[in-house]
């Protein structure tokens, strides 16, 4: 009577166990996105003191790095595609200081504003379940599998730029205060770490590819291409909508 009784409890562990780890968590496929930026531009004020500046390596500068916010909603399409609208402001800095053009003294701020439309694909997917068991319950839910997602990125907007220059930069006759408005189309590399059910966090580098070569107001005579800017985004996203559902082993 004991042995059957012995028995009858271990199957009813085990069948409790395998309907709790057979449990998961659904997400919505909408998310929040928020970051914090760190922009840098290229344009025709400043760069470096060598005409061979490494592919514009040699024009990278951590005085000019300026901050940022962004924010915007992720929708994911299946697990390996997801796209992206946002909106980012920032701020960019540059400076003819130490550049071979020093002699001028030209200094500009630049407040952009963009919008963004992407397309992200997760060459490493990061795992969206969450399973738990009879073990874990005390300590509520246990996450599985690999919370690391790799993506690389790519897409289309536009972006308006408002630079304000120094008293040498304005009395150029090449240089125009007023704002303008360009394409953009934004590419680079990410990465998209699940922390809790709800909440991921969020790192990106960047380049903006701009159809201008006014971002900073000057038209420079010399200039061969248009002005890019990089930005380095860190933030977190929020999935809008989370329920529990039974999955059938």
């Amino acid at each position: 009577m004991k042995l059957t009784k012995y028995l009858f409890l271990v199957l009813a562990f085990v069948s409790v166990q395998t309907n709790l780890a057979a449990q998961s968590w659904s997400y919505s496929h909408y998310e929040i996105v928020t970051g914090l930026s760190i922009y840098h531009g290229f344009d025709d004020i400043g760069g470096s003191s060598s005409s061979n500046n490494l592919g514009g390596l040699r024009d990278f500068s951590f005085t000019n790095l300026r901050p940022g916010l962004t924010i915007g909603l992720r929708y994911k399409v299946n697990d390996r595609f997801y796209v992206k609208g946002m909106i980012a402001s920032g701020i960019m800095y540059s400076n003819d200081k130490g550049s071979r053009n020093e002699t001028r003294g030209y200094k500009v701020n630049i407040f952009a504003t963009d919008i963004g439309f992407t397309a992200e694909y997760y060459f490493v997917k990061p795992a969206q379940n969450r399973y738990f068991s009879i073990m874990a319950v005390r300590g509520g839910v246990r996450p599985y599998g690999n919370p690391y997602g790799f993506y690389v990125y790519a897409g289309f907007g536009g972006a308006m730029f408002s630079p304000s220059g120094n008293a040498a930069l304005e009395a150029s006759p090449n240089f125009n205060g007023s704002s303008s408005f360009a394409a953009i189309f934004p590419i680079g590399v990410g990465v998209k770490v699940n922390l809790m059910p709800r909440v991921s966090f969020n790192g990106e580098f960047g380049t903006r590819f701009t159809t201008t070569d006014r971002m900073d107001g000057f038209a420079s005579p010399y200039s061969k291409s248009n002005d890019i800017y990089y930005v380095v985004t860190f933030g977190v996203s929020y999935q809008l909508v989370q329920k529990m559902k039974f999955r059938r082993n």
